[in-house]
């Protein structure tokens, strides 16, 4: 709705809470997927260049956010830098302190 798309369930419906994969066939599940607009992905994933990473994060802290689960496709090669790239800058927004 804050992007001017209805629910691919139905108006009202939250989330996923009310989505059942074993009760819907495949063609079903991708007609729903497809019916989420870009814009709604996109707004549920921090995703960009480590300048944009640490903003998103540190307006998420302003707003009350005190923790959070961060996944990554590759962690051998993301960890490291995400590490070395995103929490300096963290540090220098006042999100993260210093490390020893």
């Amino acid at each position: 709705e804050a992007v001017g798309a209805r629910h691919p369930l139905g108006d009202g419906a939250f989330g996923l809470t009310e989505f059942q994969p074993t009760r819907v066939g495949r063609d079903e599940a991708m007609a729903l997927a497809a019916a989420v607009p870009d814009e709604v992905l996109l707004g549920t994933v921090v995703h960009g260049t480590p300048d944009d990473i640490a903003e998103e994060m540190a307006r998420m802290s302003a707003s009350g956010l005190a923790g959070c689960t961060i996944a990554f496709v590759d962690y051998l090669k993301e960890i490291p830098y995400f590490l070395a790239e995103v929490l300096p800058r963290l540090e220098r927004l006042g999100v993260r302190g210093q490390r020893a």
